[in-house]
């Protein structure tokens, strides 16, 4: 007798899914008629205020051991080689893979606090209302507006920007920026 369990995805889960894939596609749409190979590149990174990164609600908070010095409100991914948190960074398939943003500040090798896709947090930097959030890929845990990345990057939506808190989406795309 062959026992099988089938698991079915929340309303919540796929409304999430499919609310990223329709930004992400409507962006790529909006970024046909600009020609990006002349944009510059003088964009920053978000500056994040560490004492002001705080979990709100929804999915809870997770624990890990941090595999480098990591400050609240930097992004984080799991190396899977040695079962560690490490700073995310979008110029790699590996480093891409978001698994939260730190909520607090830690050394290699200590426990650290990880908000993780689907929680509601405080980002603790300017998130103007409006604006698409991503991984960075010229800062290791950095996060970026959307007109911030450039040519090659992997794309990692975080949150849409609102006046306060964010809630985590964290989906990366299936293929780098054009």
């Amino acid at each position: 007798m062959l026992c099988t369990t089938i698991v079915v995805p929340t309303e919540e889960f796929l409304l999430d899914k499919y609310k990223s894939i329709q930004l992400f596609r409507t962006m790529r749409q909006l970024e046909g008629a600009v020609d990006l190979s002349k944009r510059r590149n003088w964009f920053a990174d978000v500056a994040v205020t560490a004492t002001s990164v705080t979990w709100v609600s929804g999915v809870r908070y997770i624990t890990g051991i941090a595999g480098a010095t990591i400050t609240a409100g930097q992004v984080v991914y799991l190396d899977t080689s040695v079962n560690t948190y490490k700073l995310a960074k979008a110029d790699a398939a590996a480093t891409a893979v978001v698994a939260g943003i730190a909520l607090d500040n830690t050394v290699s090798g200590r426990p650290m606090l990880i908000a993780p896709p689907g929680a509601v947090i405080t980002p603790g930097g300017t998130n103007t209302a409006g604006t698409i959030f991503v991984l960075a890929a010229d800062t290791a845990g950095a996060w970026c507006a959307w007109a911030d990345i450039t040519i090659g990057q992997y794309v990692n939506i975080l949150f849409s920007g609102t006046a306060g808190n964010v809630k985590l989406i964290c989906d990366l795309c299936s293929a780098t920026h054009a």
